[in-house]
């Protein structure tokens, strides 16, 4: 092989090797844990699709998804359950094959988190006959929930550091009441700073969506009921994937 053959194989190697990084998407195993949110639990007691499975429909379109698992997610699913899942080393079969909690959230590249909705929802509605009561128990149950999250996290970091997103909670009252109304939005300020809290610099990430789905008919339809519409699950999704892409 002369001088200038071998110069030309060289520079091929090298033209191949920058096309290959250019192309190359590393794929993306996307891991939803939570409860009926990530189930898609509509207002009217019954299924479709959720938010986690509009993020992974977007992922499949980038070409770029691995595995999608939501079977560890369940309704009434809690914090304190998971945790306890973890330490029991739950298994569940995927396609034939056991896997357990564990080496599922090791193996994956995105996390997240939706926890709490309707415990909240409940705590509301308990206290509100047109006012809202009893407000020091509902921040009470606030940072109690928020001491189970940052022990969750501490966990979870124990056998990943890829990025976890923290799915956000809602405010599902319908506000008619403008005492009630201030109180909920200080309520919802609280949680959402505590939320920020809970970011780092260790792949850790907020998605807020109170202001959008609050009050918002076509997102919550039905009064008596805290899930989302379609709309509502796809615009949680929409929040995911502004926050994954960094475009917010």
């Amino acid at each position: 092989m002369n001088r200038k053959t071998l110069v030309i194989f060289f520079i091929g190697i090298i033209l191949s090797f920058i096309i290959f990084k250019i192309t190359y998407k590393e794929k993306i195993n996307y891991l939803a844990l939570g409860d009926e949110l990530v189930l898609g639990y509509t207002p009217f007691d019954s299924y479709n699709k959720s938010y986690s499975d509009y993020f992974s429909e977007y992922l499949k379109n980038k070409k770029n998804l691995g595995f999608y698992i939501t079977d560890f997610s369940e309704y009434n699913y809690n914090i304190k359950e998971l945790l306890e899942d973890m330490e029991d080393v739950k298994e569940i079969n995927v396609s034939n094959e056991k896997i357990n909690i564990n080496q599922a959230i090791s193996s994956s590249n995105i996390i997240t988190l939706s926890f709490g909705q309707k415990e909240l929802y409940i705590l509301l509605s308990k206290n509100y006959d047109g006012k809202l009561k009893n407000i020091d128990e509902i921040y009470k149950y606030i940072d109690e929930y928020f001491s189970d999250y940052v022990c969750l996290l501490n966990k979870i970091r124990k056998i990943n550091s890829n990025k976890i997103y923290i799915i956000g909670l809602y405010n599902p009252l319908i506000n008619t009441n403008q005492d009630t109304i201030v109180k909920l939005n200080q309520i919802f300020n609280y949680i959402n700073n505590k939320f920020k809290t809970l970011e780092d610099n260790k792949n850790i990430y907020y998605v807020e969506i109170s202001k959008e789905m609050d009050n918002k008919s076509y997102y919550i339809p039905n009064i008596r009921n805290p899930y989302p519409s379609l709309e509502g699950y796809n615009y949680i999704s929409n929040k995911l994937i502004c926050k994954v892409s960094k475009k917010c």
